[in-house]
């Protein structure tokens, strides 16, 4: 989101200047999102197939590995950025081997790697064996100190003095974040507070319906003005994350 609204921003003094044009490769639901001054391309299933598009690009960016669609049919370079190799780490046999066989084979359609840290950039030579050309461009962290604030769900806007202190998590909560940790920790420490946040997706919701502990709260799909609320109001911020490819959340507590 954030790198498609700076290119969109860019894109008129990059048309005016440069004769050069931004398409963005998304789901229909999200054409739009954008702008009018960039283009839209529509993701279909076959596109993981073939990839054929009526006209001819200079350069196509795959933004993640996870990207299950091919590069369109005679574009020029092919750039992918590689944010984690976390299915090296803690996955069962055949899931490792899946991943890593798909990893491969998207490497083997691309010209040049962009790594959001050393440590995966380390991983993607050692591991994947790329010799290509391999660029370290580190994520960038906004700032939410001065942010819009909006309380999490029962909360009040400024919790008085007297208000429970708590300790904050922010994750997907996937096995690789360790959030079985903080759930040890609050069986452990009861008078404590620990509220956990993240997607809505399947590790969350699966570790939300099995923890049944008074002193734990689940909040997921909270916004970005939820989320500087409980940077903001927290006693302390948890991360203890086994495999992480940069550490985002970190930097912005």
């Amino acid at each position: 989101l954030q790198i498609g609204s700076r290119i969109a921003r860019a894109a008129p003094a990059w048309r005016e200047r440069h004769r050069v044009q931004f398409h963005f490769h998304l789901r229909d639901k999200l054409f739009g999102l954008f702008g009018p001054d960039v283009g839209y391309l529509e993701v279909t299933r076959w596109q993981r197939v073939r990839h054929v598009q009526p006209r001819r690009f200079a350069l196509w960016h795959s933004l993640h590995q996870l990207n299950k669609t091919r590069p369109p049919a005679g574009c020029g370079p092919r750039v992918v950025t590689v944010h984690d190799l976390n299915y090296l780490y803690g996955r069962n046999a055949f899931s490792t081997w899946r991943h890593h066989r798909r990893t491969k084979a998207l490497l083997a359609r691309t010209d040049h790697v962009v790594a959001i840290s050393q440590h995966t950039a380390a991983d993607v030579r050692r591991h994947l064996g790329w010799t290509g050309p391999l660029e370290v461009i580190l994520n960038g962290a906004r700032s939410f100190v001065a942010s819009e604030r909006k309380p999490l769900p029962g909360w009040p806007a400024e919790p008085g003095a007297d208000a429970r202190p708590f300790l904050f998590h922010l994750s997907r909560m996937s096995p690789s974040k360790n959030p079985q940790a903080i759930v040890a920790l609050a069986q452990a420490w009861p008078e404590m507070l620990f509220v956990l946040c993240g997607p809505p997706g399947h590790d969350s919701r699966a570790l939300r319906d099995a923890v049944r502990l008074p002193n734990v709260q689940f909040h997921l799909g909270i916004d970005d003005a939820q989320k500087a609320w409980a940077y903001a109001h927290c006693a302390g911020f948890l991360f203890p994350s086994l495999t992480e490819g940069f550490g985002l959340p970190p930097i912005e507590a």
